[in-house]
């Protein structure tokens, strides 16, 4: 069978009896996918053939050389179903996240970054999901517009880029405020908490801006417009993406993660004392009574129980935040290092088991940070209940929601600088 010379004639020849005889086919079926996928495979080319068929003979024929539209729906629909719940509890958890922490001021400092991280999530989940459940239904033709293939891509890597450095910030705020207390009132701040975080945005687009300029729409047979993709148009840029992955994923998550183990492991030492002391500052003189009892005591002992179980819940979520984003930036570097397409074995299981693990726990990690605010913080908990169920009298709920200031003046808290009540 001279495939250069099948490329180039009309679906009629293909399928005419001399000519099936003449390549020793017996089904036109057959022969038609050998010269549509060889075409393609070998030459790059699509078959002339494909040019002139419409409609749902087009898509039957395109499927030789193109990847399925959808896969089973034995699979498919578990996981658009599992991915979309997510989304729905993750917008509203985080939409809640933010109304709570803005409207309750004992929630302070590093609350800027956990409300930064909700606004994050709650991005992923509103402008990601919708489409990785449409893409998964329908791969192509992609019919979501150019800009929105490139947001897709783009927004996922800005927002995890923001996530892992909010992390990462105010791990570093808790380590000064603990390990240095001397030092937290000249760094930390509310004002120095919100540059750090437009900071932080404007880095994480930058850096990611290789995503938004590598990926693209375009036609695999061009003039084709069902043949619509959306991912690397030619081979540089894949290669170009591929090595982003890498050097994102050691210098924005494992570097940072291996920071924020030091300062945790430093935390936790200093918090539940092996032998380290450390210099305390506190606001009034250590003094005792006649019976020798400190009547600060008391507070101090709650303080330093607040402080453990805010660290707990920081730790906690950059565990989370770990656990559900390593499978992601690892299936990402695979395939520079393995020929994925060498089995057909490795392919499928790469493809539709560890891809959509890997998925499913990117959006679990937009989803779980509200819950674990949740369980692990009373405050967080109290403020919650105050403001979304209004579990007060209906009158002062009322004026106390919608921000009236005398009505919150009595949940402002009176602490020490770099303490922060979550």
């Amino acid at each position: 069978m001279e495939i250069p010379s099948l490329c180039n004639v009309s679906y009629d020849y293909l399928i005419d009896d001399a000519t099936l005889r003449e390549n020793r086919y017996n089904s036109a079926s057959s022969f038609v996918y050998d010269v549509a996928y060889d075409c393609y495979s070998r030459n790059s080319v699509c078959a002339y053939y494909l040019y002139e068929l419409t409609g749902e003979t087009l898509i039957d024929h395109l499927q030789y050389i193109m990847p399925p539209q959808h896969y089973a729906y034995a699979q498919v629909i578990p996981f658009v179903t599992l991915v979309a719940l997510l989304c729905l509890v993750g917008i509203i958890g985080n939409l809640l996240t933010i109304v709570v922490i803005l409207r309750n001021r004992i929630l302070q400092t590093t609350s800027n970054y956990l409300v930064n991280m909700a606004f994050s999530d709650l991005l992923i989940l509103l402008l990601t999901g919708p489409m990785e459940v449409a893409y998964e239904l329908k791969a192509w033709p992609w019919t979501y517009t150019r800009f929105m293939c490139r947001l897709r891509y783009f927004l996922i890597e800005a927002c995890t880029f923001t996530s892992i450095l909010n992390i990462t910030s105010f791990t570093t705020e808790r380590y000064i405020a603990i390990c240095h207390p001397i030092k937290a009132k000249s760094y930390v701040s509310h004002s120095r908490a919100i540059k750090i975080i437009v900071f932080i945005w404007i880095f994480s687009s930058c850096v990611s801006l290789p995503l938004f300029l590598g990926v693209d729409t375009f036609e695999v047979c061009p003039e084709i417009p069902e043949t619509t993709v959306c991912g690397y148009p030619d081979a540089y840029w894949e290669t170009v993406i591929d090595r982003f992955y890498i050097a994102s994923a050691t210098l924005l998550f494992f570097i940072p993660m291996i920071l924020i183990t030091i300062f945790y492991s430093l935390i936790a030492r200093v918090l539940y004392g092996f032998n380290v002391e450390v210099v305390v500052r506190r606001n009034s003189r250590r003094a005792r009574n006649r019976n020798g009892v400190n009547p600060n005591d008391k507070k101090e002992n709650s303080v330093e129980k607040s402080r453990k179980q805010i660290v707990k819940m920081l730790a906690l979520v950059a565990g989370c935040f770990a656990a559900c984003w390593l499978p992601f930036h690892i299936i990402r570097i695979i395939p520079n290092f393995v020929d994925i397409k060498l089995s057909e074995t490795l392919s499928t299981i790469y493809y539709d088991v560890l891809y959509k693990v890997s998925i499913v726990l990117m959006y679990t990690s937009a989803t779980i940070n509200p819950i674990l605010y949740n369980i692990m913080s009373a405050r967080f908990r109290q403020a919650f209940k105050k403001t979304i169920l209004c579990q007060e009298e209906r009158a002062v709920c009322f004026r106390w929601f919608w921000g009236d200031k005398h009505e919150r003046r009595s949940l402002q808290p009176t602490c020490t600088a770099g303490l922060t009540y979550v």
